[in-house]
């Protein structure tokens, strides 16, 4: 393996040694370059480079990495490609600008799923990214280097930002779910999960459900509001990690250029609020006194299940599929074990239970086996709590933000820090890389909150 000897201009803060030498940092150390007659810096590349004899015995130069022991890796893998394919254990690869995005796709998703990245993520972005290659018209990798793709993908981002016409409802005075989800084009479980956002109901069960012409108003509006910032980054960032895994693996040259992230914070179309720690407790006791069993879930496991999402700030997926063999409850400090598939970050963590709540998870999970869930959490959770909440006579929406199950881990994390827990050890509990989400999303604070703090430390 070798490096290739390149000219680049002299840089502006180099420091001249002599008529053949300058001086340049290079990582925060000074390094000598020469220069040569036709007065460039002559350096190396980056990229290690090397030769691979091909099926029809001519040499190939290829580019490598810029590490020595990936690129002997590469290097190797190449060498044993090129030998299975000229005895025809293998089909020869077609041309690198011929070949399938789609592909190479798939391919990029396996290595997401062989790193461990959580399913639900590669999930959502193998829909982002694939509905983008298709509304571009993007098939191979020639018509992802071309500059008007870059106008493509704007433009395709830019029709998501879009305010849509407004949709006219037929005459009628109730509809059907199927009506509706023919009216919005989108999927049964698209159209369940919009309707438990905005506690929507209807009439009846099954093929007998309704929707009055008030509720499917309700239901159709957020279509003429185009998507939110927070998705239209999130189909951004797919396509740019898709890109960037393309350089890596020296299939393009470079990363196409990409618009500007949006701001998030002007358009959310979820606010959350935090409700307090007394607030729960009053929902705890409430569903324990008068609640009843409902789709599978006692009173008593839901008051348990919300008590358990406000102190550990978990996530309903990882209570979802929480078990008894996480639990060590048992030791001098008790904790829960959170497994990296069950966690969004994709990271395993500990988290540390209070004496109370270890003593009702002992006794709930008592006499259950080691890997079945602690909660048969139902789809319809959302309406659930909406219901324990009115119980409980905690409003579900109010002027601060709405309280939905993951509101629970705002509260917690905002209970926290008001109760003067350190910032990095909330980071930890809840397992944010660092606080800046914490501090634009989860942090609740009223002016009460800021003036109970200055008194503390003046």
């Amino acid at each position: 393996m070798y490096r290739k000897i390149i000219t680049r201009p002299i840089p502006d803060d180099a420091t001249i040694v002599s008529t053949s030498k300058i001086r340049i940092k290079v990582m925060r150390k000074w390094v000598e370059r020469e220069i040569n007659a036709s007065g460039l810096m002559v350096c190396e590349s980056k990229r290690f480079y090397d030769r691979v004899r091909q099926p029809n015995g001519k040499l190939k130069e290829v580019p490598l990495t810029s590490d020595r022991a990936s690129s002997e890796q590469m290097l190797a893998k190449l060498r044993r490609q090129a030998q299975r394919i000229a005895v025809g254990l293998e089909e020869a690869p077609l041309p690198g600008k011929e070949r399938s995005l789609s592909e190479l796709a798939e391919n990029w998703f396996q290595e997401l799923e062989n790193a461990g990245r959580n399913e639900c993520h590669i999930r959502t972005v193998k829909a982002r990214l694939m509905s983008l290659l298709e509304t571009c018209r993007l098939t191979t990798l020639a018509e992802l280097s071309k500059q008007e793709t870059i106008q493509k993908i704007a433009t395709s981002l830019n029709n998501l930002r879009r305010q849509n016409s407004t949709i006219s409802l037929p005459d009628s005075v109730s509809f059907s779910p199927a009506e509706l989800r023919t009216i919005l084009e989108i999927s049964a479980t698209a159209f369940s999960k919009l309707v438990r956002t905005r506690g929507i109901s209807g009439t009846g069960r099954g093929k007998a459900r309704r929707f009055s012409l008030a509720e499917a108003k309700i239901i159709i509006s957020h279509r003429g509001r185009g998507s939110a910032p927070n998705t239209i980054n999130g189909y951004r960032a797919s396509i740019k990690a898709f890109c960037n895994w393309l350089h890596r693996n020296g299939l393009i040259d470079k990363t196409p250029y990409l618009p500007l992230r949006g701001d998030e914070r002007k358009d959310r179309r979820i606010i959350r609020r935090a409700i307090t720690w007394n607030d729960c407790q009053d929902l705890a006791t409430a569903i324990s006194t008068n609640g009843e069993s409902k789709a599978g879930m006692t009173a008593e496991a839901r008051s348990l299940l919300y008590r358990t999402a406000f102190r550990t700030l978990l996530r309903a997926r990882a209570l979802r599929e929480l078990t008894p063999g996480d639990c060590h409850l048992n030791g001098q400090e008790p904790f829960l074990s959170i497994r990296s598939e069950t966690d969004k970050t994709g990271r395993a963590r500990c988290i540390p239970l209070p004496p109370d709540l270890t003593n009702d998870l002992r006794r709930h999970i008592a006499g259950m086996p080691i890997k079945k869930p602690i909660w048969q959490m139902p789809t319809q959770m959302a309406q659930l709590l909406r219901d324990d909440l009115k119980l409980a006579g905690i409003p579900f929406s109010t002027e601060e933000g709405v309280c939905d199950f993951h509101a629970l881990r705002h509260a917690g994390a905002t209970h926290m820090a008001r109760s003067c827990v350190a910032l990095d050890i909330i980071a930890k509990i809840g397992g944010w890389n660092n606080l800046q989400q914490f501090f634009t999303r989860y942090g609740h604070y009223s002016v009460t909150d800021l003036a109970e703090g200055a008194r503390r430390a003046w």
